[in-house]
């Protein structure tokens, strides 16, 4: 089973919660109670542009590899890739909602660098920000 948590301010806390209680239904153990958390944490700090998967595995003391391999088994990706999936998922509200230029949707985004950014968003979307933002401009009211 592989879960999927919303995005937004009123999504983290419910998101959370529903993972837990996902998690429950399928009998998966003990173990897995602090996904959740880590990815209630990873909601609330995307956008430092300096975490790593050691900063957050501390957090929780936990060692990265470990906890990177829990979030795999529950969302199928690994930490890292779950931190830059959910980063790309901001940088796609970021672009249709505002009228930033695409280095400060990198930066709020939580990039440190915005050739790293659009590298990873044609990557994972298929089209660079510029061409994401222009090809969907009109979803936005």
């Amino acid at each position: 089973m592989k879960i999927e948590v919303c995005m937004g301010s009123s999504c983290h806390a419910k998101g959370a919660s529903r993972v837990l209680d996902l998690l429950r239904e399928v009998g998966i153990s003990a173990e897995f109670k602090i996904i959740p958390h880590v990815i209630d944490y990873i909601h609330h700090h995307y956008h430092e542009t300096n975490i790593t998967n050691k900063d957050i595995a501390k957090k929780f003391n936990y060692h990265p590899y470990y906890l990177s391999q829990l979030i795999k088994k529950a969302t199928g990706k690994t930490l890292h890739s779950y931190l830059l999936h959910y980063r790309i998922r901001v940088a796609k509200n970021y672009l249709l909602t505002t009228d930033w230029d695409i280095a400060t949707v990198a930066w709020k985004s939580g990039f440190n660098s915005t050739a790293y950014f659009i590298k990873q968003f044609k990557l994972r979307i298929g089209q660079t920000p510029k061409q994401y933002q222009k090809k969907n401009a009109n979803l936005v009211l």
